[in-house]
């Protein structure tokens, strides 16, 4: 595949991404501006090998199953290691609170930055991790719609710091998000969607750098 600092095109029951690193990814816009010092200077994936980002973000959804609607509280437990400036491990564990119990899942593997992978979960889909100026950046698509990620990490006095955000973008023309369930595997659908809070802390060798 060809670097994705250029475009890279993937495709999924005819819809077509496209991933235009530096310029917009998925609606992240970067504007460089230069660095009058390395403090302002972007974070470059080399910086961070050897550290790791817990995150966490919280939702409220707004589900529809079997033709009836419920409501949930939705969060994203995320433990991302830098491994080298290719390979990153990703865990995620993603729990749903809801009136009929508390279910959880989780889900890690060592990827490849930059390079789209099929996967059968949810009901199947792609999935592609980038790193662009500061901005680690996780895209899943679904049977219908997606899911964006990012992780946008900044230097301070005391090392780094990082802030978390989750969406589930739709794909025009698909009223929903469309997938399965992680806790019985039926279709379901994603109505409505709202970013509630979120938390990020880089943690240096094993200690906490930021909160």
């Amino acid at each position: 595949m060809a670097s994705c600092r250029a475009c890279g095109f993937w495709s999924i029951r005819g819809a077509t991404i496209c991933v235009v690193l530096g310029a917009d990814l998925l609606g992240l816009n970067f504007a460089w501006q230069p660095a009058s010092s390395s403090a302002q200077a972007p974070v470059a994936i080399d910086d961070l090998e050897g550290t790791a980002i817990n995150a966490s973000t919280i939702h409220e959804r707004v589900l529809r199953r079997g033709g009836k609607e419920r409501q949930d509280k939705f969060r994203l437990d995320w433990n991302i290691r830098f491994i080298s400036k290719e390979t990153i491990h990703a865990s995620i564990v993603a729990t749903s609170y809801n009136a009929r119990g508390t279910h959880s899942k989780k889900n890690e593997a060592t990827v490849n930055l930059t390079r789209p992978k099929e996967t059968k979960s949810r009901g199947g889909g792609h999935m592609l991790w980038v790193f662009e100026n500061g901005v680690l950046t996780f895209l899943r698509t679904f049977q219908g719609g997606r899911m964006k990620a990012s992780f946008a990490v900044t230097r301070n006095s005391a090392g780094f710091t990082c802030s978390a955000n989750a969406s589930w973008p739709r794909e025009v023309g698909v009223q929903s998000i469309m997938l399965k369930s992680f806790a019985d595997k039926q279709p379901m659908e994603i109505l409505n969607e709202k970013f509630v809070s979120s938390s990020c802390q880089v943690t240096l060798g094993g200690q906490a750098s930021v909160q």
